[in-house]
């Protein structure tokens, strides 16, 4: 028998799935034909460890940039970090390139430094490959910058309660789902739940934000990081989702810097609550700037972090989701956090 070999170039560009193969091999007096398949990697891959930079506003901290290559040769590798402007973020060095060589991994030290503000800011860092006489682009690697904000209510920034007498305030920037909707503030009076008191539910008592309706009254998840100290046996998030976020993890940081985990998510706000969800909060309806009163039931839910009692919390670090509401996004609004 007859074994033939043969070397496949797989462009820097290729994604990463199952690349079939036909080969044909003829000689005289006969031809032969065979198929295979074979699972191809991603040329290059990029990470960034650790992947969130978190520091007191003007601070800086450091984090390592991670190319590693699955290619057969060695690439050249240029990369780019772009702060949003207006941020007063910075990375230094801001640009840079190196050689990764076959099958190995190459780094570059960054540091990067906050801004003034509080929240969470997304560094784009875009990469492109050079090898074997081409130039392509790599997917981007994003660092965040977080700077913790000081207690909950600094962190409100959305809109998601309005006055039954005024649905459509100045600010609103399309509600609690981006489509013009809001909590309204009589129903959830109704139900004994008016601005600065408090919500109790499954062991935990919530401060209800204190905002007037129409003003700023919850958090949306999207990385944010919020000083809270306290300890207990768990940690409470009050929520709610709207067009179905994704699931993201809640992230407890204690004093001593070690940290414990929970992963969360919520269905549409209107949806019928999933099989073993938490209802905390039901309202039979809300107000919708397009038609003014909807009768239809929303649901806020209960979720939970288990704590180590014998530490102390320092932070808490909420999922990234996102950062606005837009008709069709989807959004994770928070609207308390305890300890209990």
């Amino acid at each position: 028998s007859t074994t033939l070999r043969w070397r496949v170039d797989v462009p820097l560009d290729a994604p990463a799935t199952d690349y079939g193969v036909i080969a044909q091999a003829s000689w005289l007096g006969g031809r032969t034909q065979g198929y295979g398949s074979s699972a191809v990697p991603a040329p290059l891959t990029a990470t960034l460890t650790p992947p969130v930079v978190q520091v007191d506003a003007g601070a800086s901290g450091r984090s390592t940039l991670r190319v590693t290559s699955a290619a057969g040769a060695p690439v050249r590798v240029s990369w780019q970090a772009t702060p949003p402007a207006g941020s007063g973020v910075t990375v230094i060095p801001a640009s840079g390139s190196f050689t990764v060589p076959a099958g190995r991994t190459s780094t570059a030290a960054l540091t990067a430094t906050a801004g003034p503000n509080p929240g969470a800011t997304a560094v784009p860092i875009t990469l492109t490959a050079t090898g074997v006489g081409h130039t392509v682009p790599l997917s981007t690697a994003t660092l965040s910058v977080s700077v913790p904000y000081p207690n909950f209510p600094a962190a409100y920034g959305n809109i998601a309660i309005t006055d039954d007498s005024d649905i459509n305030p100045s600010g609103l920037n399309g509600g609690i789902d981006g489509d013009g909707s809001s909590l309204s503030a009589q129903q959830l009076a109704g139900i004994g739940i008016t601005p600065g008191g408090t919500v109790s539910h499954g062991g935990f008592t919530f401060g209800w934000p204190a905002s007037a309706s129409g003003q700023p009254d919850n958090v949306l998840a999207d990385g944010q990081t919020i000083e809270l100290t306290g300890s207990g046996h768990a940690l409470g998030l009050l929520t709610t989702g709207t067009y179905s976020p994704p699931a993201g993890t809640v992230t407890v940081t204690y004093t001593d810097g070690t940290t414990a985990t929970a992963t969360i998510s919520d269905p549409d706000w209107q949806a019928a609550p999933p099989s073993g969800s938490n209802v905390a909060i039901t309202t039979t309806y809300h107000n919708y700037t397009g038609s003014g009163r909807v009768n239809r039931n929303a649901y806020l839910y209960l979720h939970t972090v288990t704590l180590d009692p014998t530490k102390t919390v320092a932070s808490v670090t909420l999922p990234t989701i996102g950062d606005h509401t837009t008709g069709g996004t989807p959004a994770l609004h928070v609207f308390g956090l305890a300890i209990a």
